[in-house]
């Protein structure tokens, strides 16, 4: 799996490959509807995390590089399921200071995520970064997401925690897996 979320620069960088010099997708931000666009030339948040994609996009964007968004079993066990921890960097409360990782700003109408390298403590065992939080991630399930984001309350930071999902909004981004 990969280790950080796709952020927008890496999304740029298909996008150029794909021949496109523009992004646009009409998203939800918490409860209005926000136009996200991504211009090549300008764009100054390459390093945040790709927001305001639908889970297609996602797949096909996977499918480029030879692999596919993770199923939500694959999701889990790189967050650490299988060591019995509630959360991906172990049990302790996400809440705690400093926070954990970057979640509940559920008043904020400015998009607040973090860069997808930065992850002092949300680290699972497998090295995996900002899985509780930052932005939800897209799986192979059929709009199911997994993972908390900057907008959300506390118990989707849990790695047992799925939420169903069908529009891009700015809270759900996703990462890679190499199936073999």
């Amino acid at each position: 799996m990969d280790r950080q979320e796709v952020s927008i620069g890496d999304f740029s960088a298909y996008l150029k490959m794909e021949g496109k010099n523009q992004y646009e997708q009409k998203c939800k931000n918490t409860d209005r509807l926000t136009t996200f666009t991504i211009n090549l030339k300008k764009d100054l948040w390459s390093k945040k995390p790709m927001i305001c994609i639908d889970q297609e996009t996602a797949k096909a964007y996977c499918s480029s590089f030879g692999k596919d968004l993770p199923t939500k079993e694959q999701w889990e066990y790189a967050a650490g399921i299988n060591n019995g921890q509630l959360y991906p960097w172990g049990d302790e409360d996400p809440t705690t200071e400093p926070p954990k990782t970057n979640f509940g700003q559920t008043n904020s109408y400015e998009i607040n995520t973090t860069n997808v390298d930065n992850a002092t403590q949300d680290i699972s065992p497998f090295g995996v970064l900002n899985m509780g939080g930052n932005v939800a991630e897209w799986t192979k399930d059929k709009q199911i997401a997994k993972g908390g984001a900057w907008n959300q309350e506390t118990e989707y930071t849990r790695i047992e925690h799925s939420f169903k999902a069908s529009k891009p909004n700015t809270s759900i981004g996703f990462r890679c897996i190499y199936n073999h």
